[in-house]
């Protein structure tokens, strides 16, 4: 009984150990990247942050790409913040800011799946990436799948991943694209409205009948939000089981 309690006790011991070595080797620098958690986090909120307060962090994510530990957390979190970088880099219309910054994203992007390769959001990240940087092509096909495979109901993901996706649908597997029609409809049951209307009349339009015919199973609610939506953009559209009585022009504003 003895000799069991004890052969019982080494994995715990293991434990112990090992969370004594990452208190003493890696919590210490985790610290040293805690600025991109809420900076990260307000990103991925959508929140309008000043440029200045992102490349506040610059510091810390370049210090993050020389550094040979791997830390899940702050990776992903440099990833997120380098993502922004690129989109502003774009949205300023400068050809020199934007390879800077499309160079500095894929480093880390790269990096990060290289500590985490089970981070979905990563995946997507790593698609967008290189599409932006060489067009869409059959080969990034497997960097979305991956992203869908690993996380296929996260919702903030989703936010971003679904619009790129449905730009993508007619080269994706039929595979993929049910799973790209399933994440629009778990949008729309989210109440993720704004964003499900966004998709919709823009890059899921030529596949629109499919996207609203997946919408059987979402709450009423839900549909019939979207239809005001629609009715707002201009667009009357048949939504399985929702009956839209007709609204005169002032009613739809």
């Amino acid at each position: 009984m003895q000799l069991l309690a004890r052969v019982a006790l080494f994995p715990l011991i293991g434990i112990g150990i090992g969370a004594m070595v990452w208190a003493k080797d890696v919590g210490p620098l985790s610290w040293n990247y805690a600025a991109l958690d809420g900076v990260a986090a307000r990103i991925v909120r959508f929140d309008s942050l000043p440029i200045e307060v992102i490349e506040g962090v610059t510091p810390e994510l370049d210090a993050l790409d020389r550094s040979d530990v791997c830390l899940p957390k702050a990776m992903h979190n440099a990833a997120i913040i380098r993502g922004r970088l690129v989109q502003l880099a774009i949205e300023n219309s400068d050809p020199d800011e934007r390879q800077k910054a499309i160079a500095a994203a894929n480093r880390t992007i790269r990096k990060s799946l290289a500590c985490a390769p089970e981070d979905s959001f990563l995946w997507f990240a790593l698609f967008w990436l290189e599409a932006m940087r060489s067009g869409f092509h059959e080969d990034l096909i497997g960097y979305l799948a991956k992203s869908y495979e690993l996380g296929p109901n996260e919702g903030w993901i989703a936010l971003r991943r679904n619009n790129y996706a449905l730009l993508a649908y007619p080269l994706l597997p039929p595979r993929l694209q049910e799973r790209v029609v399933k994440e629009f409809a778990v949008m729309v049951d989210s109440g993720f409205l704004r964003e499900s209307t966004a998709n919709l009349i823009g890059p899921g339009w030529p596949i629109h009948e499919t996207l609203l015919a997946a919408l059987s199973d979402v709450r009423e609610k839900y549909k019939r939000q979207l239809a005001t939506n629609l009715r707002r953009a201009g667009i009357e559209v048949e939504i399985p089981g929702v009956s839209m009585p007709e609204l005169r022009p002032w009613q739809v504003d």
